[in-house]
């Protein structure tokens, strides 16, 4: 089988250099049989070596499948899996503790390791290939100019080594910065001493205004007539502090907000007022918990079926005393998950089958700005906004797609039909795009309509509506041009195929008049004076050649050549 072409879009620049491949190899220092993952495989420059140690039990991702074909031809014995690495569930794959390696794309590097730090229960080490500047940020320690988001969320959980640097030279086709191989051990630490969730949210919203004390840039977590923002560490800038440091800022902050509270027991519901409760969020509940609930808060539960086959017009429900609604979220992977909102007494009730970031993001903006949400009613609409701002994301994310593959369409010297079928994948997934934002459309405008919502979510609720209207928009927009580049690879194909006709015409005609001669001098005629001539031989050459010269002559001169 042939070489891998690299693909610009999927960010490949291949190893070549098997020297370098094999020190990679050799990061992990295994006593015991391990799982390992390698992302990324490509044409197995790295893999080979892997497969080599006895203690390696390997699975490679690959998400293109011209790679995956090569690896299946080249490397039998490999466990190959064509799939997204960041769309996948690592707990599925693995059930113990396994390693991550790989010669990482530059564009989703730092994506890689926030999905590793998801599973770092069971990622024991992480060892690859990462931009130079990107590995230098990662070990940075505190006080550096690099220091970031990165360095302190891994450093909490891993002990990070920056091995040695790598020459673009080695790959192919080579990248515009020298790359770096990192190392990532796990350390001890199994839990935080703080919420970890909100750990996170502190080191990204410190680091988000990096040049501003943590006072300034970290006043939306503490109320700023609040005493303890008066304290020592908040005149240091993030980059100042330690993990130590930042899990003691968690801790102040978590102590501070600790009016709102979580709890996954629902007897808690018997032990508390009803105004105190804010929302119940229903992951993947059994059906006694829903019956429980139904009891408790005197609704109805509606079942997935149910809420699968709901008419459009009807996703939205009031009555005198609760108001449901239905909605599509969308998943990383564009397939739309229906959710139920239930809303009665100022409690939200919510009802879905899986884990969506919209909802991970809500409960992390609850922590940071508990005063934010008095009702129910608040905790909906801002999960509303965080799920079109993920739609806004996936917009973006699609026409930057579009706008890679025009690129490589006006630059590419091959047309086939991998050209028209990313085309028809960005235009599926724009349209699923398009169907969940106007699927919140229009449960937004009824819920503008309704009248019962606080007077100061309608202002909210007007321009969550019209920011769906500006990515409609877009969405249409994408849609012509992946229409425009449709039509541009067919004309360009045309191009190429009338160039090949061109090309067998003008031969035809070339030698159509020799051709003419030689069946002529053929026909065997009894009265043929050329052919007792000393000089018919010669002569009919030259006159095959003559007409030959003559019909090329004329198409210079008529320019269709």
């Amino acid at each position: 089988m042939n070489q891998v072409r690299a693909k610009k879009y999927l960010g490949q620049h291949f190893l070549t250099d098997e020297n370098i491949a094999r020190r990679v190899a050799e990061s992990f220092t295994l006593h015991k049989a391990s799982s390992v993952l390698e992302i990324g495989s490509g044409m197995g420059v790295l893999t080979q070596f892997l497969l080599k140690n006895p203690l390696i039990n390997l699975t490679a991702i690959e998400i293109d499948k011209e790679s995956v074909e090569y690896l299946d031809v080249h490397y039998p014995e490999l466990n190959v899996i064509q799939d997204d690495f960041l769309a996948m569930d690592l707990d599925k794959l693995f059930d113990d503790d396994f390693y991550i390696i790989g010669n990482f794309p530059y564009n989703i590097s730092s994506q890689i390791l926030f999905k590793a730090l998801d599973y770092k229960h069971k990622v024991k080490g992480i060892a690859g290939m990462f931009q130079k500047e990107v590995g230098e940020r990662i070990v940075s320690p505190p006080g550096n100019k690099s220091y970031g988001i990165l360095s302190v969320l891994l450093q909490a959980y891993y002990d990070a080594e920056y091995l040695f640097t790598v020459s673009e030279d080695v790959f192919n086709p080579p990248p515009k910065v020298k790359s770096a191989v990192v190392r990532f051990t796990r350390n001890d630490v199994q839990q935080l001493d703080c919420n970890e969730k909100l750990f996170k949210s502190v080191v990204k919203t410190a680091f988000n205004q990096r040049r501003k004390t943590l006072r300034n840039s970290l006043k939306s977590m503490i109320d700023k007539e609040n005493p303890i923002r008066n304290e020592s560490i908040f005149d240091k800038r993030p980059e100042r502090l330690g993990v130590d440091e930042f899990v003691y800022l968690t801790q102040i902050i978590e102590k501070e907000n600790s009016k709102l509270k979580i709890s996954k027991n629902l007897d808690t519901l018997s032990k508390i007022e009803m105004k105190d409760i804010l929302w119940i969020d229903l992951n993947d509940v059994t059906e006694n918990v829903e019956n429980r609930l139904e009891e408790f808060l005197k609704i109805y539960i509606q079942e997935d079926e149910e809420i699968e086959e709901i008419e459009i017009s009807s996703r939205y429900i009031q009555t005198e005393d609760s108001i449901v609604a239905n909605s599509y979220f969308m998943l990383d992977n564009f397939t739309n998950e229906p959710v139920s909102f239930i809303l009665k007494n100022n409690i939200l009730v919510s009802v879905r089958d899986m884990d969506l970031r919209s909802f991970n993001d809500t409960v992390r903006k609850m922590f940071a700005n508990p005063k934010s949400y008095p009702t129910g009613y608040h905790v909906l609409v801002t999960l509303l906004e965080t799920r079109v701002e993920y739609d806004a994301d996936a917009i973006e994310d699609t026409t930057d797609l579009i706008t890679s593959l025009s690129k490589n369409l006006s630059t590419s010297d091959e047309f086939d039909e991998d050209v028209l079928i990313q085309i028809k994948d960005l235009q599926e997934k724009i349209m699923i795009i398009r169907q969940t934002i106007m699927d919140k459309q229009r449960v937004i405008q009824n819920m503008l309509r309704s009248g019962v919502f606080p007077t100061d979510l309608q202002p909210r609720l007007s321009i969550m509506i019209k920011d769906i209207n500006s990515l409609l928009e877009y969405t249409r927009f994408g849609f012509d041009r992946l229409d425009y580049l449709q039509d541009t690879f067919l004309g360009l194909v045309n191009i190429e195929q009338n160039k090949i006709i061109k090309m067998f015409t003008l031969v035809s005609v070339i030698f159509l008049p020799p051709t003419l001669i030689a069946s002529m001098y053929g026909m065997n005629f009894r009265f043929m004076p050329e052919l007792n001539w000393k000089y018919g031989y010669p002569f009919s050459i030259g006159l095959m050649v003559f007409f030959t010269a003559l019909v090329i002559f004329v198409f210079k001169r008529k320019k269709w050549l």
